[in-house]
């Protein structure tokens, strides 16, 4: 099935010693450890920051929270928001986004990728609240330009919308002037959560670990930094 895409290599073996001697750090009541930090191991934290991030980012190890792969918090994230929202998805896209959506019962607005619009879609025409982007897009391959992110970054501030931004496949751009991340591009972080993985760029879809990224400058109207108001935070 396209857009579920699966590895076909074995794990590096600086992976698969690095997992054994974990393990064994757990089997040894000196190094037992317990549970791990509710947001995820902090030196994975702070080497997500230093390796997908780096300086010009800014991107700070307590806005990064470690999830078991993409799937499962590009989709679960929706919780987080009221259950009337209006869910933009670009069509063709990956299937979990889709069917989160349809499953939580919120409204759905598809965002056509055709070869006219070099599969990369025009804005919304319509008030939407969420949008999920994927680039390079899950199945077409398509990247975005700096400029066309720009607008979306707009179209959500100026709409107080919030992007989900799927960037698992962000290591295979390698053309200088294409965003690997929507945090390259000016006010995302006040309007944008990224999510990432390890699953294609260092084939773990045996271990499902992937992460998100919340930035502190997103903050959800008529609330303060860390205010939470569950179950309706977007309205």
């Amino acid at each position: 099935m396209m857009a579920f895409g699966d590895t076909t290599q074995p794990l590096p073996p600086t992976v698969v010693r690095a997992l054994v001697e974990a393990a064994n750090r757990l089997g040894d009541r000196q190094t037992y450890t317990g549970y791990e930090d509710i947001t995820g191991n902090p030196a994975l934290r702070s080497a997500v920051c230093a390796d997908y991030y780096q300086k010009k980012m800014d991107i700070d190890p307590s806005e990064v929270f470690i999830s078991d792969g993409a799937q499962s918090v590009s989709v679960n994230i929706q919780e987080l928001f009221a259950p009337d929202n209006t869910v933009a998805v670009q069509n063709p896209t990956y299937p979990s986004f889709v069917e989160g959506t349809l499953v939580a019962g919120r409204p759905l607005v598809n965002l056509p990728c055709r070869e006219d619009n070099n599969f990369v879609p025009k804005l919304p025409d319509e008030k939407v609240d969420l949008i999920y982007l994927c680039f390079p897009n899950n199945p077409t391959g398509a990247v975005a330009t700096p400029e066309q992110l720009q607008a979306f970054v707009d179209y959500a501030r100026s709409h107080q919308a919030v992007i989900i931004f799927d960037a698992v496949y962000s290591a295979f751009i390698t053309t200088p002037n294409i965003p690997q991340s929507i945090y390259e591009i000016e006010g995302a972080k006040e309007c944008a959560i990224e999510i990432g993985s390890f699953s294609k760029s260092a084939n773990f879809t045996g271990l499902r670990v992937g992460w998100c990224v919340i930035p502190q400058g997103l903050t959800i109207k008529n609330t303060v930094p860390g205010e939470v108001k569950y179950p309706n935070l977007l309205r």
